[in-house]
C-alpha cells in the first residue's frame, strides 16, 4: 500500500462494471477475486476448468462473431466502449453517427439479399 487512492481509473470503472458492493470490498481491502468469485460477482462473464477448455471457447466464441459484418461487430465494439463512459442519449447519438458514416450499401445489401434468400450473409472481401 503505497498510500494513495487508486488513479488509473479503476475506482471509477469498476462499480460500473460489477455491483457497487464488491467493488467496494475490493477497493477498501485489496483483495483480489479469482474463478467463480468473478464470474459470480460479474467481473468475467465464464470460467473454464483447463485451458484447452477456454481456447474451445473462445474460438466457438470468434467463429459466431464472425459469422457477422465486420463493420456491424467493429460498431457494436464502439458503441458499447462509448457507453460505457458516457450516458445513454451520448450512445444513441454515438451510433447514429457511426451508422450514417461507415456502414457500407454492401454489407447492408448482402445482409437484406441474404435474408430473403433464408442464407447466411459472406461478407468477406
Amino acid at each position: 500500500v503505497l498510500g494513495l487512492v487508486a488513479d488509473l481509473g479503476t475506482l471509477q470503472r469498476l462499480p460500473k462494471i460489477i455491483p457497487y458492493a464488491h467493488a467496494a470490498e475490493m477497493a477498501y481491502t485489496g483483495r483480489s477475486v479469482f474463478g467463480e468469485e468473478a464470474k459470480r460477482i460479474h467481473l468475467v462473464g465464464n470460467c473454464f476448468p483447463d485451458r484447452d477448455q477456454l481456447m474451445k471457447a473462445a474460438l466457438k466464441l470468434a467463429a459466431e462473431i464472425a459469422l457477422h459484418s465486420p463493420l456491424v461487430v467493429r460498431g457494436i465494439k464502439e458503441t458499447l466502449l462509448h457507453t460505457r463512459d458516457n450516458s445513454v442519449d451520448s450512445g444513441l447519438n454515438f451510433i447514429a453517427n457511426f451508422n450514417a458514416a461507415f456502414l457500407s450499401e454492401d454489407d447492408i445489401q448482402q445482409a437484406f439479399a441474404a435474408k430473403m434468400q433464408n442464407s447466411k450473409p459472406d461478407y468477406l472481401p
